[in-house]
């Protein structure tokens, strides 16, 4: 659910209603795989981020869908390739699950969410195990991996703290963490 409407994607389609049919926010995803999102409003304006674990991350504000590229001009330095999760955390898009990269955990520059350049303030944390999802909780990010678990506490690149939880559990799938 994003700003009072429904969001639905499949394949290469997502699409929201507000209960009288359906509005494409776009078509241009290809072979994409089970989507996660996540709504944040940084600047009076709500958007709602996408991840597919095929295609760019995204976002979309209710009239523009954005591929976070990282491009000239709308941003800098190196793009998640292919996230399959992506969390709004402490004004930063956070993503993993990235084919070649499973063990990093990449963030895009405070309040932009298509600058991945280090001098803005954007990084990875390399974690040591393969991520299988994140969640916020409280004033943390939570990292679940395969055989472990971890929280990053801080606001920025600057103050990060990476803490483990445990190294003798970890998570089999992301769409199985909750928060209880």
């Amino acid at each position: 659910v994003w700003s009072n409407k429904v969001v639905a994607a499949r394949d290469a389609n997502v699409m929201y209603s507000s209960g009288s049919g359906w509005t494409s926010i776009t078509t241009a995803r290809s072979s994409a795989e089970r989507y996660t999102f996540s709504v944040y409003n940084w600047a009076g304006t709500e958007k709602i981020a996408m991840a597919d674990g095929v295609n760019d991350a995204a976002t979309y504000d209710g009239s523009t869908y954005l591929a976070l590229t990282g491009g000239a001009g709308s941003g800098a330095g190196t793009k998640p390739t292919a996230p399959e999760v992506v969390v709004e955390h402490k004004n930063h898009l956070f993503f993993c699950g990235m084919t070649s990269k499973r063990h990093l955990l990449q963030f895009s520059a405070p309040y932009s969410e298509n600058d991945f350049s280090a001098a803005s303030g954007a990084g990875e944390i390399a974690i040591g195990d393969e991520i299988v999802g994140l969640a916020t909780f409280r004033e943390t990010l939570v990292i679940f991996c395969k055989d472990s678990i971890y929280r990053l506490a801080g606001s920025s690149v600057s103050d990060f703290v990476l803490q483990p939880v445990t190294r003798n559990i970890g998570c089999v799938s992301r769409f199985s963490i909750q928060e209880i």
